[in-house]
């Protein structure tokens, strides 16, 4: 549905929604995101939120886009809401929420990996990536409707969703310096999503921004997987290298060059966690 139509539409939280995304989409980020503060003002809700905070993003915003994700992730996990389903014109295009590869684009105009609620990877989805979805029931039809349904009507939509604003949660979290926050976050999140390897792996980035090296290094010690790593992401080899350098150092001031290189030479990163595409 075209921005026309749904400016003629009632204003309630979910209408000023979907014409903040068919905005977006046709380019007006100005008036999207006062779409999107309208959709607030009608009733606060986790995806005008994250839409928000992407919008905050790509405005060179990071605190308050943290601000916001936090926001929309205690709203997610306190409600149960389940996002609006695969037709909507933001959050449609994201099988991606099993393989974790939203953080890499633009997750508004590229589909919204959070708000498809119809991931499947590791289970219901890890985050957004390639993995195929399963559609999504109990979402709403109309976008007059106040705002997205509050229920348990696809536990594996509200699983899919939680592992996806989560993890963009924790990332932006960490990106301001918020590190305690990023932990309750990852803490807050159920078990099975916990377990996945991308978030053992910010398990791993959490305990080494709140100064506990040590911990992180068992986390890698223990061993995980990252099923939707994408090909030429340096984020293993990065967090180990930055594990044993904090490791080695005792402190947060960086290393020389040349111990930097000893430390790697006497700490290379595990094969197991080996998927750079250029030579190391």
């Amino acid at each position: 549905m075209g921005p026309h139509l749904l400016e003629a539409a009632p204003s309630t939280a979910g209408a000023e929604y979907h014409l903040g995304v068919a905005q977006w989409h046709a380019g007006d980020r100005a008036q999207a995101e006062r779409s999107w503060e309208r959709s607030l003002r009608c009733a606060e809700t986790p995806w005008a939120l994250r839409c928000l905070a992407v919008a905050d993003t790509a405005s060179g915003h990071p605190a308050r886009a943290a601000d916001r994700l936090l926001r929309a992730v205690q709203l997610l996990l306190a409600s149960g809401t389940v996002p609006p389903q695969k037709g909507d014109p933001v959050l449609a295009a994201d099988q991606m929420l099993e393989t974790d590869q939203m953080l890499e684009t633009d997750p508004v105009l590229e589909a919204d990996p959070v708000l498809e609620a119809a991931g499947a990877g590791q289970g219901p989805g890890a985050g957004a990536g390639t993995g195929q979805g399963t559609e999504a029931a109990g979402a709403p039809t109309a976008v007059s409707l106040a705002a997205p349904p509050v229920a348990a009507a696809d536990p594996v939509a509200l699983e899919a969703a939680e592992a996806a604003l989560g993890r963009e949660a924790i990332v932006a979290l960490l990106a301001a310096d918020r590190a305690d926050d990023a932990r309750a976050v990852l803490d807050a999140l159920r078990p099975a999503i916990r377990a996945r390897g991308r978030f053992r792996l910010l398990r791993a980035q959490v305990l080494l921004a709140q100064g506990d090296a040590l911990a992180a290094r068992a986390v890698f010690d223990e061993g995980f997987e990252v099923c939707d790593l994408r090909e030429g992401d340096e984020a293993l080899s990065d967090t180990w290298y930055a594990i044993v350098e904090r490791l080695a150092s005792g402190t947060e001031e960086p290393l020389t060059e040349e111990a930097r290189a000893q430390v790697r030479t006497e700490h290379p990163l595990p094969g197991r966690y080996e998927f750079r595409m250029r030579p190391a």
